[in-house]
C-alpha cells in the first residue's frame, strides 16, 4: 500500500486520498475496509475512519500543525503504512506572534526554530 496523498488541506481540515487495493483473483475486494487513526495529543492511536471509501477528511484540526496518521486495509489485517500531513498556517503574522510568546517566556530554542522556519522581520521600535 502507498502512503497516502494530502487533497486539500486548510486552518481545521485535512483531506486524505488513498489508492485503491487491488488482487487479482480475490473476490473479496467488495468487502475490504479501510482503518485510518490520528496519534492524538497524548500519543495515542486513535480510530477517526473505517470504512470503504479512498478518501477521507479529518475535520477540527488546530491550525498550523502537523498530524502523524496511519492507514491499513483493516479486513485483512494488513500492515499498518504511516504518513504526516499538516494543516495550513493562517497568516503572516502567526510567526510573530508566536516569536513574541518566545522571547516573553526566553525560550532561546524557539526563538531559533521560528527564526529558521519563517521570514521573521523584527521592527525597531523608537
Amino acid at each position: 500500500m502507498q502512503p497516502p496523498k494530502c487533497l486539500h488541506r486548510n486552518l481545521h481540515d485535512i483531506s486524505i486520498s488513498w489508492e485503491e487495493i487491488k488482487e487479482f483473483g480475490s473476490y473479496e475486494d467488495s468487502s475490504k475496509v479501510y482503518q485510518l487513526q490520528i496519534n492524538n495529543e497524548v500519543k495515542q492511536w486513535t480510530t477517526i475512519y473505517c470504512g470503504k471509501n479512498t478518501l477521507f477528511k479529518v475535520d477540527s484540526l488546530a491550525p498550523c500543525r502537523s498530524y502523524s496518521f496511519r492507514i491499513r486495509i483493516k479486513s485483512q489485517e494488513s500492515d499498518w503504512v504511516y504518513f504526516k500531513a499538516a494543516t495550513v498556517d493562517p497568516g503572516p503574522y502567526t510567526s510573530v506572534i508566536h516569536m513574541t510568546r518566545a522571547i516573553k517566556l526566553g525560550n532561546t530554542s524557539n526563538i531559533r526554530k521560528i527564526a529558521q522556519i519563517s521570514s521573521v522581520f523584527l521592527l525597531k521600535c523608537s
